[in-house]
C-alpha cells in the first residue's frame, strides 16, 4: 500500500520544476505588462502626456491674458513645456474688415509651424477652424500638410488629412479668447518627437531582456528548490522511519524558518510517541499484572473449595467476590480511560450542593477504610453549604478516583484530609494525603496516561492505579482548573476548582 502511494506520488512534478514555472511564468507577465507600457503604448502616453502639457499651457494663458506680466506667463510655460505660443488680438476696421495684432509670443524650438505663417490666410483658416469647433481646436499635423492651403478646407469647415510614419508631426491647439471685451486668438505647437527608432530598439532589447531573464529564472529555481527540497527530502525519510518505530530518529531543523518549525515539531511528535510507546508497554505489563492476580486468587481459592471438604466457607467465598468486583473495577477504569480519550462521553451539569456531596464520600470511605485504621477527615467552609453547576455522575468519579490515590499513598499515620475552601467566588476542593511526597521534576508527568512515579508495579489497596489519568479527562471535559502541590517527606495535595454558585431558593430536601 505505502509503496503504491510513492508510486502515485513519484508522478507528481517536484519543486524544482514547479519553481522553474512559476518563476518563468511570474517573468514573462513582468515582462509583458513593461513591453505594454514601455513599448506598445509608448506613443500613446507621450502623445497624451504632451496634450496635457498644451491643455495646461492654454489654460494659463486662458485666464492670464489682459494681465501686464502675460507675456512673462508665456515665456515661462513656453520654456517649461517646450511649446511655441503666438498670441494675436483681433481688432474690428470698419468698413475693412479684421485685423490680427500680435499681443505676445515664444519661439522655443526650430520649424515651429505658428511662427512661420505665410501671411494671413492661415491664420483667418485657422481662426475660422477653430470658430466651426466651438472657439478650441487641436489636432495632429505635419509641416509639408500645414503649408498646404488644400487641407485648410472642407466640408466639415476644418479638418487635417491622415498623417503617414514618415511625417514630421506636430500638435496644434487653437484657442479663441474674450477677455475686457476683447477677442483674442492663442496658437500653441509642440513637436512630436518622432519614437519609431526608439520603439524597435526597445523591441530588441525586450528580446534579449526575456531570454536573460528566463535563464536566472531558471537559476533561481534551481537554488531555491535545493535549499527548499534538500531538507525536505531528508525530512521524508526521516518520517519513513519513525513511521516504522523508530523513535529516536531526529529532523533536520535547517533552512528556513517554517521548516525549522516543522522539524522542532516533528523532532517533539517523534519524542512524544516513543514516551507513548514505552508507557503503553508498561501499561500492558501493568495490567497483565492486575488482571492476573486477581484471576489467580479466584481460580486458587475456587479449587480449593472444589477438592478440600469444609473450605466453602464464608470467608473464602467472600475472597472470591472481593476479587471479582477488583476485576471488574479495573475493567471499567480502562473502558472509561478509553471513552474519556475518543471524546465519546459528555458532561452533563446540573446544580449541586457539592459540600453534601463530599460528606456523602466521606462517610462512604470512613466507613470502608475503618477497620484497616485509615481515617477520612472533612473541613468544609464554616456557615452554608457551597453549590455549583457540574456532572454529578463525573463529580463522584474524581472524589472516589484522588481519594484511592491518597490512601494508596498517604503517610504511616493513614490520614486522608478532603478540603473545601471559598476564595473571590471560586470553590477549591483539594485531597491532602501525608506520605512520601513527588519530586518536582516529576510533578508535570503524573497526569500522564499511566505513568507511575516509584516504576514499581504494586497493588494497589484501593481503586486500580488508573485514578489520575481519568480524573485529568474528566476535569478538561468540564474545563476545570486543577494541580498538585507537594513536598518530599511531607505528603501531597491534589485539588481541583469550581465556581461557586448561589443556593437555589427551594428547600434543603429538595436539593440533589
Amino acid at each position: 500500500m505505502i509503496k503504491s502511494k510513492q508510486r502515485k506520488t513519484s508522478k507528481k512534478a517536484g519543486i524544482q520544476f514547479k519553481l522553474y514555472v512559476m518563476l518563468a511564468v511570474f517573468t514573462f507577465v513582468i515582462i509583458s505588462v513593461v513591453w505594454i507600457f514601455q513599448v506598445f503604448l509608448l506613443s500613446a502616453f507621450y502623445e497624451n502626456s504632451k496634450k496635457r502639457e498644451i491643455l495646461l499651457t492654454a489654460d494659463v494663458l486662458t485666464h492670464s491674458i489682459g494681465d501686464t506680466d502675460f507675456s512673462d506667463v508665456v515665456n515661462q510655460y513656453a520654456e517649461q513645456y517646450q511649446i511655441c505660443v503666438s498670441v494675436y488680438q483681433i481688432m474690428k476696421m470698419n468698413g475693412f474688415g479684421n485685423i490680427a495684432v500680435p499681443v505676445a509670443s515664444a519661439d522655443v524650438f526650430n520649424g515651429c509651424l505658428i511662427h512661420n505663417l505665410d501671411g494671413g490666410a492661415k491664420l483667418t483658416e485657422l481662426y475660422r477652424g477653430a470658430a466651426a469647433e466651438g472657439g478650441a481646436l487641436m489636432k495632429n499635423v505635419s509641416a509639408d500638410d500645414f503649408f498646404n492651403l488644400e487641407w485648410m478646407t472642407s466640408r466639415n469647415g476644418f479638418s487635417f488629412p491622415r498623417l503617414s510614419a514618415d511625417d514630421a508631426v506636430h500638435k496644434l491647439c487653437v484657442n479663441l479668447v474674450s477677455s475686457g471685451g476683447n477677442e483674442y486668438v492663442i496658437l500653441l505647437d509642440s513637436e512630436l518627437t518622432p519614437l519609431t527608432a526608439i520603439i524597435h530598439t526597445r523591441n530588441a532589447q525586450f528580446g534579449w531582456i526575456t531570454a536573460i531573464t528566463l535563464v536566472l529564472a531558471f537559476v533561481m529555481a534551481l537554488v531555491m528548490s535545493r535549499s527548499i527540497s534538500k531538507p525536505v527530502k531528508k525530512m521524508n525519510e526521516a518520517a519513513k522511519q519513525l513511521a516504522q518505530g523508530k523513535y529516536d530518529v531526529r529532523f533536520d531543523s535547517q533552512g528556513c524558518r517554517e521548516l525549522q518549525e516543522l522539524g522542532d515539531t516533528l523532532n517533539y511528535a517523534a519524542s512524544e510517541l516513543s514516551r507513548t510507546d514505552a508507557i503503553q508497554k508498561e501499561l500492558i505489563a501493568n495490567v497483565s499484572h492486575d488482571l492476573r492476580t486477581p484471576l489467580t486468587m479466584i481460580r486458587g481459592y475456587s479449587e480449593v473449595m472444589r477438592d478440600i471438604p469444609g473450605e466453602a466457607t464464608t470467608e473464602n467465598i467472600q475472597i472470591i467476590i472481593d476479587e471479582t468486583t477488583r476485576l471488574s473495577d479495573l475493567v471499567n477504569d480502562l473502558l472509561d480511560l478509553s471513552k474519556l480519550e475518543a471524546g465519546t462521553r459528555e458532561a452533563h451539569p446540573e446544580l449541586l450542593n457539592v459540600t453534601t456531596v463530599l460528606r456523602e464520600v466521606s462517610d462512604r470511605y470512613s466507613a470502608m477504610l475503618r477497620h484497616a485504621g485509615y481515617e477520612i477527615e472533612l473541613q468544609t467552609v464554616p456557615g452554608d453549604d457551597l453549590f455549583a453547576e457540574t456532572d454529578r455522575t463525573m463529580l463522584l468519579q474524581i472524589l472516589y478516583n484522588l481519594v484511592n490515590n491518597a490512601v494508596n499513598y498517604t503517610g504511616e499515620d493513614k490520614s486522608v484530609k478532603i478540603v473545601q475552601t471559598l476564595e473571590n467566588g471560586v470553590m477549591r476542593v483539594s485531597i491532602v494525603d501525608t506520605g512520601e511526597g513527588i519530586n518536582p521534576e516529576q510533578l508535570p508527568l503524573i497526569w500522564d496516561r499511566y505513568y507511575k512515579i516509584d516504576r514499581v508495579h504494586r497493588r494497589a489497596m484501593v481503586g486500580t492505579g488508573l485514578g489520575l489519568s481519568i480524573v485529568k479527562q474528566l476535569l478538561e471535559l468540564q474545563h476545570c482548573r486543577y494541580g498538585v502541590d507537594s513536598t518530599v517527606g511531607t505528603g501531597s495535595t491534589f485539588w481541583f476548582e469550581l465556581t461557586a454558585l448561589p443556593a437555589p431558593e427551594v428547600d434543603d430536601s429538595q436539593i440533589i
